[in-house]
């Protein structure tokens, strides 16, 4: 399956993806998105789950447009709209939003869906600095499509068994259709004082060693997940040692800009 090529300027593709829900997928894409904006990029997020998780965690009302891009029914440069919390902040942070009309294009091949993911990445191309997508919790084309055009694909696994799975079942999944292996993965959630957590943190650090990120779980992660803010923005001075969760994003935003192109 192929990627993309050409464009005016070099655009980072950034896919989270773990085949079970739970793991912090939606909230980890929005908080490095919203870290990027926050450091002076322009970013585009991609609601490519039909769940509408994240349009929702980004405090906007559930839209088709995502499909009406994926189905060539509209301009893919004029489908993102700006984040309302984010207005005013360094950057420029804009997304794509979806609803559960999406799920109409789990019947269509992931090359198709591919495609039109492609031609909306080349449309953000003159605007954006990265683009961040986030696919749905369990294997579709959506989930292979986004992991296609991808420039980096990162797993997010969160403490338990399941999510462990998840991220074995991408590896093979993307060795199996020929793809390239994850570029990274990171523990969320963690507990710090759990004996559980801190060896499946040591556990996925020797799966993916050249990625060494982990966030910790606070309140103030779920505090801006019920507020449906980016976590940047709902605490951004809480870089103090006792604050790992906005710690965390900061580290992990870091990790994705030393990776290779």
């Amino acid at each position: 399956m192929g990627g993309r090529q050409g464009g005016t300027k070099k655009i980072r593709a950034i896919t989270f993806t773990n085949l079970k829900g739970g793991t912090a997928k939606t909230t980890s894409a929005l908080s490095v998105a919203a870290q990027l904006a926050a450091w002076g990029r322009a970013v585009l997020l991609v609601d490519l789950d039909p769940q509408h998780s994240l349009t929702l965690s980004a405090g906007l009302p559930p839209s088709d447009d995502v499909l009406a891009v994926l189905t060539g029914e509209r301009d893919p440069s004029c489908s993102g709209r700006p984040v309302e919390s984010f207005a005013g902040a360094p950057g420029r942070l804009d997304i794509v939003t979806s609803d559960r009309s999406l799920a109409e294009v789990e019947g269509l091949p992931a090359q198709a869906v591919a495609d039109g993911l492609t031609e909306l990445l080349r449309a953000a191309e003159s605007a954006f600095d990265y683009v961040v997508i986030d696919p749905p919790p369990q294997s579709s084309p959506l989930v292979v499509a986004a992991y296609a055009v991808a420039d980096i694909r990162i797993v997010p696994v969160a403490s338990g068994r399941a999510a462990l799975d998840g991220l074995v079942g991408i590896r093979s999944m993307a060795a199996a259709l020929g793809l390239p292996d994850i570029d990274g993965a990171f523990v969320a959630r963690v507990n710090a004082q759990s004996v559980h957590d801190r060896a499946l943190v040591e556990h996925v650090r020797g799966l993916v060693p050249r990625f060494d990120a982990f966030v910790r779980e606070t309140v103030t992660v779920r505090e801006a997940e019920m507020s449906r803010e980016p976590l940047p923005l709902f605490a951004p001075r809480s870089t103090a040692a006792e604050d790992a969760a906005a710690k965390g994003a900061a580290a992990l935003t870091r990790e994705l800009k030393r990776l290779p192109s």
